[in-house]
């Protein structure tokens, strides 16, 4: 059974070591969404904002092998979409809490007015804590 790991990402998946870093750093600012999971099949597919359009990304787990499909305008396969899905897939596979983590929440989601008022709560909270210190600068 293929497990997979960073460094099979970096040397197996990625077409490149540049593009192995240009998908890390996609996948570290969380610049992708989630859309389709099957965890019994450990088939992904990931949507991703793209420079000249959206973007989807499939991951499909098999025995001994990762399949992977993109369609971006990258010539090659190992894209840096591939890369930055490939490691949302290893970190989703590698936590013990995977049905608790797609699960309905129990509470209901906040309200704009609710979103709002804990924005401002948590404001007025860190202009108490922190200090303030101006600075020169243009007028």
């Amino acid at each position: 059974m293929l497990t997979l790991s960073k460094d099979h990402i970096k040397n197996k998946i990625a077409d490149t070591q540049l593009i192995f870093y240009r998908g890390l750093n996609t996948y570290q600012h969380g610049s992708y969404f989630l859309s389709q999971k099957d965890l019994v099949q450990k088939s992904f597919t990931y949507e991703f904002d793209g420079t000249l359009g959206n973007y989807t990304t499939l991951i499909h787990m098999k025995e001994n092998q990762v399949e992977t499909r993109c369609n971006c305008p990258y010539p090659r396969n190992g894209c840096r979409h591939v890369v930055a899905a490939s490691l949302n897939v290893c970190d989703l596979l590698a936590r013990k809490e995977i049905p608790e983590l797609f699960q309905d929440p129990a509470e209901p989601y906040l309200i704009r007015a609710e979103i709002k008022a804990q924005a401002l709560a948590d404001r007025k909270k860190r202009a108490l804590s922190e200090p303030f210190t101006p600075g020169r600068g243009d007028m």
